[in-house]
């Protein structure tokens, strides 16, 4: 089982979504990916929802906080890489990028950034203390990839390179244009080229949950009431599926190219 007690700068550590509906978010993935539930307080007054598998931190939810971005922005999954919050986010503007919320501390959890790079993908940066980010990944339940969805591959993948220091490389199967980013060799996110087929959608970051069953997780998503938004399709890398949960926060389910 693989579980994680520490993570490389420019690693993906830790998701959580950012939704209208708490409650409604609990109910729903706590029924499709069979996670468990806990609370922990912030100084914001809206807790923080962690979400558990097997006993190990996955991934979390908190309401919108500012009512102008909750009626303006969808929920949505938000990414965060492993990194020196001051430094990262002293490095956005020289390669181009824009920093959303400049580091705070996050109690004795970790210290946050929140930047964008020069295309306008927003993702985070976090800085782990007591918090390490996702204790459980690449199992079923539990985060197994993410990936940067661009307008221009190359600018974004430039930006990665200079902000958190990680390596890019094509992936020449995928036909729309793939690179990877590594991080000490070891592949650890996507960047994948937006489409005319994208069109009206904004460059943003993906996050993938393994599943053990692509079509199964499909099924279990719309009677949780989610939607499924792209049906599920094979390749070289597994069996995945576009979903969104009852609030339209989009998400990616995957299984093994050797599972369903």
């Amino acid at each position: 089982m693989p579980r994680v007690d520490s993570y490389e700068t420019g690693t993906p550590c830790w998701v959580d979504l950012s939704t209208t509906d708490p409650d409604d978010a609990i109910r729903f993935y706590t029924t499709v990916f069979g996670w468990g539930h806990d609370v922990m307080p912030t100084g914001t007054g809206e807790p923080y929802h962690m979400f558990t598998k097997n006993g190990a931190h996955v991934a979390a939810c908190m309401r919108q906080i500012d009512d102008v971005a909750a009626a303006s922005a969808p929920p949505s999954w938000v990414t965060y890489l492993a990194g020196n919050a001051d430094e990262v986010a002293a490095r956005v503007p020289d390669a181009g990028g824009q920093v959303i919320a400049p580091p705070f501390d996050v109690d004795g959890s970790g210290r946050i950034a929140i930047i964008a790079d020069p295309v306008g993908a927003v993702v985070g940066v976090w800085q782990a203390r007591d918090h390490i980010g996702a204790q459980l990944v690449n199992e079923p339940g539990a985060l197994t990839w993410n990936e940067v969805n661009t307008t221009d591959m190359e600018v974004s993948a430039r930006f990665l390179e200079q902000v958190f220091g990680v390596e890019t490389s094509a992936v020449p199967a995928v036909e729309s244009g793939y690179k990877t980013f590594e991080v000490r060799g070891v592949p650890s996110g996507g960047i994948l080229q937006m489409t005319d087929e994208w069109e009206g959608i904004p460059p943003h970051w993906m996050a993938y949950f393994a599943v053990e069953d692509t079509d199964a997780a499909c099924a279990a998503v719309e009677e949780a009431g989610g939607k499924v938004v792209a049906a599920p399709f094979d390749s070289d890398f597994g069996r995945m599926a576009v979903v969104a949960d009852a609030q339209g926060a989009v998400f990616m389910v995957s299984s093994r190219p050797d599972q369903p």
